[in-house]
């Protein structure tokens, strides 16, 4: 073999060579690529699912948090459908009996007909001491007259003691569930408490008050009473809170 030919075949067998070589580092890279790529997808999958993942932690507490929310607030307009009517009622209580004690609206009955039998029933009914009806049994049958006039006595005080109480329930039930109320409720009841205050004190000290001083207060009363019930009423019929929201 020639050179010529020697070197034909060393080309030939080199170009062999090199073209394994371009052939095997192109499968070497387009492997490479592949896994590569491969790797990023896989890892792109994973960030994504927890990616996933923590919207649906996040969506849930927040779905959570709601309910706790709604949980919240429906028991607050529960507790306020009980309380507004409650502590309207205490307050139609105390103004019904204050204003009967005053104004020519209270009433006394004929104690002149009644038997002690009768006066014993009646001690039961009343706020009342047992020294105060002992003197009135004491002058029963000895003095009826003054008998009467103490009883007629005692049953006044007994009632202005139960105005006094059922005002002093209305303002502990007021202020213990203050909580509930709306600015304008709360101060709706400050203003009936006050105006039945006032004529609380009316009634209590007469002396030197006219019946137009007693009907002013008293048709403060009622009208404090009135602005109550219906911002109540308006709260109650709208069917939410502004402070919950």
């Amino acid at each position: 073999m020639n050179e010529t030919q020697l070197a034909l075949t060393i080309w030939r067998e080199g170009g062999v060579v090199l073209l394994l070589i371009v052939v095997v580092g192109i499968i070497v890279f387009g492997a490479l690529n592949r896994f590569a790529e491969r790797a990023a997808t896989q890892a792109f999958d994973k960030r994504l699912e927890d990616h996933k993942h923590e919207l649906s932690l996040a969506s849930a507490a927040a779905q959570l948090e709601h309910q706790r929310k709604l949980a919240d607030f429906v028991q607050f307009t529960t507790q306020r459908h009980i309380i507004y009517p409650r502590i309207y009622r205490r307050l139609v209580m105390a103004e019904g009996l204050i204003t009967r004690l005053g104004g020519g609206f209270g009433f006394i009955p004929n104690f002149t007909t009644y038997s002690l039998e009768d006066v014993d029933a009646l001690a039961k009914e009343l706020i009342t001491t047992s020294e105060e009806m002992e003197e009135v049994r004491a002058l029963w049958d000895e003095d009826r007259e003054s008998g009467v006039k103490k009883l007629e006595h005692v049953f006044d005080q007994s009632r202005r003691r139960t105005a006094e109480r059922s005002l002093n329930t209305f303002r502990n039930a007021q202020t213990l569930n203050e909580l509930y109320y709306s600015d304008e409720v709360m101060a709706a009841l400050n203003d009936a408490w006050m105006a039945l205050t006032q004529l609380q004190v009316v009634v209590r000290y007469p002396e030197g008050v006219t019946a137009p001083s007693f009907a002013d207060k008293r048709a403060a009363v009622a009208g404090a009473v009135q602005k109550v019930r219906t911002t109540m009423k308006a709260e109650l019929a709208k069917g939410d809170y502004p402070a919950a929201g």
